[in-house]
């Protein structure tokens, strides 16, 4: 199921949906690189905000018992190569469980591991 699309500032007007066989929400998996924070499956809904941090830079929030937590950030690939990423990231001392660059068939989990 593809998603509408949206412009920044407002919450996503769908449901942000998990990919079957990764830990990353829907995305345009083939033009966004995605940094995941927590499991999707923690929590009730997901909300997703385009260019909330910066230009590019779209922030996805599980909300659960009324709070909402950053789940994972998305990088349009257009604007971040997956290097630039991962080091917007590092300036900002966030740390993913999992990083998937935009097209690719598997993710990196965080010391390494590959899924």
């Amino acid at each position: 199921m593809s998603q509408q699309p949206h412009t920044g500032g407002q919450p996503h007007p769908g449901p942000v949906h998990r990919a079957a066989a990764a830990i990353v929400p829907e995305s345009d998996a083939t033009n966004e690189h995605a940094a995941i924070f927590n499991l999707p499956e923690a929590y009730d809904e997901l909300r997703r905000r385009d260019d909330l941090l910066d230009e590019g830079v779209h922030a996805v929030f599980g909300l659960r018992d009324g709070r909402a937590h950053l789940q994972a950030l998305l990088f349009q690939a257009r604007a971040f190569d997956p290097a630039a990423s991962r080091d917007w990231l590092k300036e900002r001392r966030l740390v993913p469980i999992l990083f998937a660059a935009a097209g690719a068939g598997r993710g990196q989990l965080s010391g390494g591991r590959t899924w």
